[in-house]
């Protein structure tokens, strides 16, 4: 994704942002499970309480690797320098095992991560917050 002189509106960079992935506004709503109609409001600047919008904001960060000073503000560069899974770190303050872990089942075959995921089930079935 290339940076663009866009106009300094949060719809105009998200639409910058959906432009850069060859999305249409149907895809791209699908890919973020939210309706078309969403998707057409931000873009056409239709936002009548944008701070509403900050976690819908903050997953077109997450899921396209965007900045979020970009995407907010309009400074710097449109792409994040950093990973989904850092950010992902930072935000819920994880451990560099924790990351290592985390990566590890990431590289996973699609069945082994099931297979984790059901373990990871049966083991800790039964137990509840107070146990």
């Amino acid at each position: 994704m290339e940076k663009r002189d866009v106009d300094n509106s949060i719809g105009d960079r998200v639409k910058v942002v959906r432009k850069s992935t060859g999305l249409s506004q149907k895809k791209f709503a699908e890919q973020l499970e939210t309706s078309i109609d969403e998707i057409r409001n931000i873009e056409a600047k239709r936002l009548r309480e944008p701070n509403r919008k900050k976690p819908f904001l903050k997953l077109i960060c997450y899921e396209f690797n965007i900045s979020r000073e970009w995407l907010f503000f309009g400074e710097g560069e449109m792409e994040s320098d950093k990973t989904p899974l850092e950010t992902f770190s930072e935000k819920e303050k994880t451990t560099k095992n924790g990351i290592r872990l985390i990566q590890a089942l990431l590289d996973k075959p699609i069945e082994d991560r099931e297979a984790f995921y059901n373990f990871c089930i049966y083991l800790f079935e039964g137990f509840t917050d107070e146990s």
